[in-house]
């Protein structure tokens, strides 16, 4: 989607997406839904769980700097700082997508049987998607129509 927002600096919103996936390799994805598939028991709606992900990433973020040369990681911490603060459109574009993905993921596994995506789980998880994806996509309102698209398209699969 990148092409279609050319007031954003590509290079950078690549940065933190990038950046945004290196730390999930220490902690892993913790998906927003939970295993319930309401996000009651994640850190999607729970404070003390949001809070655990928070230190999490936090001792992640120190751990992987500090196996970085000097130089990258002066290079890297500040950018981290700002993907994490949400200041940039690029920030606030990357984490916006990270949301959509989540949605893109319903779509393409919500008519199979199986898996934590697939069928039975779609109508639990469309509570979700109203109370937190949408909410989370809106951060970056640009991309609302592309995340309405994809809600389309869920509900006429249904």
């Amino acid at each position: 989607l990148g092409p279609h927002f050319p007031e954003l600096d590509l290079g950078k919103a690549t940065q933190f997406a990038v950046l945004h996936d290196k730390l999930e390799i220490f902690t892993g994805d913790d998906l927003a839904v939970g295993l319930s598939g309401t996000g009651q028991d994640s850190h999607a709606f729970n404070d003390e769980l949001r809070q655990n992900k928070l230190d999490r990433e936090h001792r992640a973020l120190v751990q992987y700097l500090a196996s970085l040369p000097g130089d990258v990681a002066a290079f890297q911490a500040p950018l981290f700082d700002e993907y994490h603060a949400k200041i940039s459109p690029e920030a606030l574009f990357v984490n916006a997508l990270d949301k959509m993905q989540v949605l893109v993921r319903i779509l393409y596994a919500k008519d199979k049987d199986t898996g934590p995506f697939g069928g039975a789980r779609h109508e639990v998880w469309w509570k979700f998607i109203e109370n937190y994806q949408r909410p989370k996509i809106a951060q970056f309102p640009a991309l609302v129509p592309y995340g309405e698209e994809l809600l389309r398209r869920i509900k006429v699969k249904r």
